[in-house]
């Protein structure tokens, strides 16, 4: 078991999350309230269900774009915008393609968020690595 976090580098995955706290320029407290207000919202006005939603919505269509558009040379602000709604468009789409090929939807979406997540974590680390 060692081993295995020893290969995936946790602590270099700690590093980047910080590093991308950090180019946001916000700090823990904020990000915490953030999180608590993005949360509290929905709860409030849709209940338990509202919650799980924005999480979804965050998880699935949000970060992993989030992530492949970090690299780019444009503002914060824009990749936020830009990954929310292309991550809308291109999410549906890819998922439904791999649905045709897996005839599973839950299979589907694990190999599509794996697939995302692990394209967007290697170009960050690729970024942090050679500085460009």
């Amino acid at each position: 078991m060692q081993a295995l976090f020893t290969r995936l580098n946790l602590s270099g995955c700690i590093a980047m999350a910080d590093n991308l706290i950090s180019q946001l320029k916000m700090n823990r407290i904020s990000i915490i309230a953030g999180i608590f207000f993005f949360l509290l919202v929905p709860s409030f006005f849709f209940g338990l269900t509202g919650a799980k939603a924005f999480i979804a919505i965050f998880l699935f269509f949000l970060l992993p774009f989030f992530l492949l558009f970090s690299h780019l040379p444009i503002e914060r602000d824009e990749t936020l915008f830009f990954s929310l709604f292309i991550g809308l468009v291109v999410y549906s789409q890819l998922l439904w393609t791999i649905d045709r090929l897996f005839h599973n939807i839950y299979l589907s979406i694990a190999v599509l968020s794996v697939a995302l997540y692990g394209i967007g974590i290697f170009l960050v680390y690729r970024k942090r690595t050679t500085g460009s």
